[in-house]
């Protein structure tokens, strides 16, 4: 046969199949330890097994809460799995307990822990496994129920929805379409040429209208979603979009960055996310129990310094039906110092995440802890929203790879404030990689310091800059006052506490 024969007898098997191959939508994902995870998980966490439609065995855990608490059913995206090591899912699991959420997390057929084929077909029947096994777990409450889906699990849930399930609410993050990811994948994945070829070798994910069964389901959404995800077209993301916010009690909350990275931030439960759980299937937290383990957890002296002030034990009692782990000198001086508890909690969320802990004073006492969170300064309070939105976009960068690592000076420290001008650029970046997925977060200094400059003397917008600075570098420091009373500022730097001069030694720009 001629090289020409040969091609046309190639191109007329592909036309032949065209768009008849199921789409390799579920991926392969590295298979983690469960065991090791079990271990890193909050108390009575248990291993599941649950056998789906064909015997094969879905494996992952169920994370409890308090007694009748509701579940969240974790859908998850194509190659997630519940053990993954790159990108860890026990600070999201943790979260949820905090907020008094169990969590029942599988993998799909044939990815990660769990047996049996990989195979886009297999997600109706892996879903209403999960779904199955969440209504025995609540005693065949579906009001006790809610999904939590990221992209792929988006089709996932509309599979589920397709067969009649009723949960009381279902959060979408970074959320895809069936009939159109397979190509939009194949074009980030692998530029132009990608879509026309997926198009003609592969059909749709699945058949499932998702936007039909959202509207038909008329349960509860919070989609979290990003402009700059290429997921998803312009006139997908407007109809989906049009679609949550007519539904009862739903919400579109945007997310930054790309897919990858959209999805990543589903790691973490941001507030518009916990006003959603409250919302609609409610939490389920003992306040007084709560209060009382964090009380015991205090020394009389951090708790006196506490009670001492009722707005604070107000915030103390308050904070403590949103969080359940942490250092309790931490979480006291979080209640002293911080002006409201979503501050307060927002910054221990957070900061769970960012800080590195040989960079932090180890058994410090909650008077220790309030001079290292405090804000006060002689020329007016520093902007605690502005540290909380740091630390949270820091966060976000950490939830990727990331290899930032800097320790500087105090002499480096004082230099780049010494040499940063009025209307200067001054800006932190933090890289990470999301699942390929590469981009950084900003952390813009040089427009803090104009708004500091614009209103304050020289020195004491110097120093509130410097402060500013050192939070972003996740650098404790505190307030402290030289021998003539001259306020300064020290840094906790190679575990021990270093005045940093209002002016450097040198007028060098240390790299960024």
């Amino acid at each position: 046969m001629s090289r020409e024969l040969l091609r046309i007898a190639v191109l007329a098997a592909l036309f032949a199949c065209a768009a008849c191959f199921a789409p390799p939508a579920v991926l392969p994902a590295q298979r983690g330890d469960l065991a090791k995870l079990l271990h890193e998980l909050p108390g009575g966490t248990r291993r599941v097994e649950i056998p789906a439609e064909d015997g094969a065995l879905l494996r992952g855990v169920f994370v409890p809460a308090e007694a009748g608490a509701p579940i969240c059913v974790h859908l998850p995206g194509a190659t997630d799995t519940v053990a993954a090591r790159s990108y860890p899912q026990h600070h999201l699991l943790r979260e949820l307990r905090e907020l008094g959420v169990a969590s029942l997390v599988l993998d799909y057929r044939g990815v990660g822990v769990s047996d049996g084929e990989r195979h886009v077909d297999h997600l109706r029947g892996d879903a209403l496994a999960l779904w199955n096994e969440a209504l025995r777990r609540a005693d065949g409450d579906s009001s006790r129920v809610a999904l939590r889906a990221t992209s792929l699990g988006t089709i996932a849930t509309a599979e589920l929805l397709a067969t009649g399930a009723r949960p009381a609410g279902i959060v979408l993050i970074a959320p895809v379409l069936p009939e159109s990811v397979v190509a939009r994948y194949a074009r980030v994945e692998h530029g132009w040429y990608g879509p026309p070829l997926a198009k003609l070798l592969f059909r749709a994910v699945s058949k499932v209208d998702v936007i039909a069964q959202l509207r038909a389901a008329g349960v509860p959404v919070l989609a979290r979603a990003s402009e700059g995800d290429r997921f998803l077209g312009g006139g997908e993301r407007a109809a989906l979009r049009a679609c949550v916010e007519r539904l009862p009690r739903s919400r579109w909350a945007s997310e930054t960055g790309g897919h990858y990275f959209s999805a990543l931030q589903g790691r973490g439960v941001p507030a518009a996310e916990i006003e959603f759980w409250r919302a609609t299937i409610g939490t389920r937290v003992d306040a007084q129990t709560r209060f009382l383990q964090w009380r015991a957890r205090l020394d009389e002296a951090g708790f006196a310094r506490v009670s001492s002030t009722p707005a604070a034990l107000a915030r103390f009692r308050e904070l403590a039906t949103y969080k359940l782990y942490g250092d309790p000198a931490c979480f006291a001086a979080a209640a002293l110092e911080f002006p409201t508890t979503e501050l307060a909690r927002r910054f221990l969320t957070a900061f769970e995440i960012t800080q590195t802990p040989p960079r932090w004073p180890q058994r410090a006492s909650v008077d220790d802890w309030c001079r290292m969170l405090s804000s006060a300064d002689p020329a007016g309070d520093l902007s605690v929203e502005w540290w909380v939105d740091t630390l949270e976009r820091l966060a976000s960068a950490r939830r990727g790879r990331t290899n930032f690592v800097f320790q500087p000076s105090a002499q480096q420290v004082a230099a780049q404030i010494d040499g940063w001008r009025l209307g200067a650029r001054f800006e932190l970046e933090y890289s990470y990689d999301a699942g390929g997925e590469t981009g950084s977060i900003s952390i813009d200094l040089g427009a803090r310091g104009d708004a500091l400059f614009a209103r304050l003397a020289p020195v004491d917008a110097r120093r509130q800059l410097l402060r500013d600075y050192l939070r972003a570098l996740e650098i404790p420091s505190r307030l402290a006052s030289a021998s003539d009373g001259t306020p300064l500022v020290e840094a906790w730097i190679d575990r021990a506490w270093v005045a940093v001069p209002l002016v450097g030694a040198s007028g060098a720009t240390m790299a960024r």
